[in-house]
């Protein structure tokens, strides 16, 4: 029997309307996750967000693709890390990506 991985997620990643990517920091992992999944709301994914699935786990921060046109708002996901050789995964972590105006 393997431990279900985990990770310790930063604060929620703020940018201006326009960019393309922001970090989110993370400090710790354990059970050795090397993928991890984004899977966005329906209104993130109708703005353009597009889920990842089992996407190599860099080390942080995670990088979040933002669509240059997205609206300014707060977007949110559900986040998990998987240790591949086990097949473990974690529970799913609240995300979010808060995109503020230009003015």
């Amino acid at each position: 029997v393997y431990p279900n991985p985990t990770i310790t997620l930063g604060s929620t990643p703020t940018i201006c309307q326009g960019t393309i990517s922001a970090n989110l920091i993370y400090t710790a992992t354990t059970g050795t996750p090397d993928q991890y999944s984004i899977d966005y709301n329906n209104a993130a994914n109708v703005a353009g967000f597009v889920d990842i699935v089992n996407g190599a786990l860099p080390v942080s921060p995670l990088v979040l693709s933002a669509p240059s046109a997205a609206a300014p708002s707060t977007y949110s996901a559900s986040l998990s890390v998987r240790n591949s050789t086990t097949g473990c995964t974690s529970g799913s972590s609240n995300v979010s990506l808060v995109i503020k105006s230009l003015d």
